[in-house]
């Protein structure tokens, strides 16, 4: 149960990496941070104003987000975080690390050579077929790709 609530956490509008990490420090779980009232919340002093609201408001919308993560599953897409034993190592260990990765297949082993391809997600044509053709040639010569599959540039190279 507690990936679902990390799966939430990793949703809510205006929480990021450092956010998520402070909560989880804070209340010990996502699903304490899911169950703690609004005066906990404030009390943590860790969220603004408008990353509590739009946390206060997607627990409304829960079913919502349960509904997705399932969807995932059908798809063969795995959500995983820091605390999953696949989590790739070296991400685990960057500065601010995703808290969390959906995946479709294997995971690779990160010693091949990787590139990130990310960029603007409101891009030009030109952008797009940029990025398509770096991946491409990238791609024939053994690097793998990575990109966080916003729209726009990172969805374009890794078509």
């Amino acid at each position: 149960m507690e990936i679902k609530y990390r799966y939430w956490l990793c949703n809510v509008e205006g929480l990021g990496a450092v956010r998520i990490v402070k909560l989880l420090e804070y209340f010990g779980s996502a699903t304490e941070v899911f169950k703690s009232s609004e005066e906990q919340l404030k009390a943590s002093k860790i969220l603004p104003k408008k990353a509590m609201e739009c946390l206060l408001m997607s627990r409304k919308n829960f079913n919502k987000i349960e509904e997705d993560y399932h969807k995932l599953k059908e798809q063969n897409i795995r959500f995983i975080t820091t605390q999953d034993e696949e989590y790739p190592t070296k991400l685990k260990h960057i500065y601010n690390p995703p808290q969390g990765l959906y995946v479709r297949g294997n995971l690779l082993d990160l010693d091949i050579p990787t590139v990130a391809i990310v960029g603007a997600r409101n891009c030009s044509y030109y952008g797009k077929e940029t990025a398509k053709q770096a991946a491409l040639q990238l791609a024939k010569k053994g690097v793998t790709i990575i990109s966080g599959l916003a729209a726009g540039i990172d969805t374009s190279a890794h078509i």
